[in-house]
């Protein structure tokens, strides 16, 4: 009987342990439920990490799509730039800049001839035609000038300033055509084209040559 008693008090014994482990498991798990739910959002802490990794690539995504828009502008920047300094090349080769320096002084005489003279073919040295009666070229950067016969000495298509002079204080010219006697130690520095509406007349001496161009700029 002793036997049967103590065999009933340890189960009774290994009956309350149970209990009491299954109330602590509880226990744990109203606690964590309670922690859980006193959350701002209502969010577990798997919930949380995840929303952190998807913020982290989003802000990755955003720094990567500003730098590439840095770049494009960068790039864009360098195109604006780079076709900027072509049209400046492109503007600066084909349409030289005027100049008011003397690249030379001459003195002599000028004389007067048209297209129509004696031996002339009504084309000048330089190919031009002036069979009508035109005496002024249009240049690119000096604009409306007189035409002249020259030496050597002033290459074809040279710019002089012509002074001292029937034409005026300064008249501008080209040089398009040559003479047998026109250039420096012959008898006329220089020959002005002219045609029968205007009324010159023999030379005209002391005349001041200036060079502001020599030759054709291209």
């Amino acid at each position: 009987m002793k036997k049967i008693m103590n065999g009933i008090n340890w189960g009774l014994i290994v009956f309350i342990f149970i209990i009491l482990v299954g109330v602590a498991k509880d226990a744990k798990s109203i606690n964590f439920l309670v922690n859980t739910k006193s959350l701002p959002i209502d969010l577990t802490s798997r919930d949380k990490v995840v929303i952190s990794e998807a913020q982290a690539l989003e802000n990755i995504d955003n720094i990567n799509n500003k730098v590439k828009e840095e770049k494009l502008n960068k790039n864009n920047d360098n195109i604006d730039k780079q076709v900027e300094k072509t049209s400046y090349d492109e503007e600066t080769r084909t349409t030289p800049s005027k100049e008011n320096k003397v690249l030379a002084t001459y003195k002599g005489t000028m004389s007067f001839y048209q297209a129509n003279c004696k031996n002339c073919t009504g084309y000048t040295y330089s190919g031009l035609d002036v069979r009508d009666g035109r005496i002024y070229y249009e240049d690119e950067t000096y604009g409306k000038v007189r035409m002249i016969a020259a030496g050597a000495e002033l290459p074809q298509w040279s710019i002089v300033s012509i002074k001292n002079s029937s034409l005026g204080d300064e008249a501008l010219a080209i040089v398009v055509d040559r003479g047998s006697h026109i250039g420096l130690g012959k008898t006329y520095l220089i020959d002005l084209l002219t045609n029968s509406n205007e009324k010159f007349s023999g030379v005209e001496k002391n005349i001041t040559i200036e060079l502001l161009r020599r030759g054709k700029t291209i």
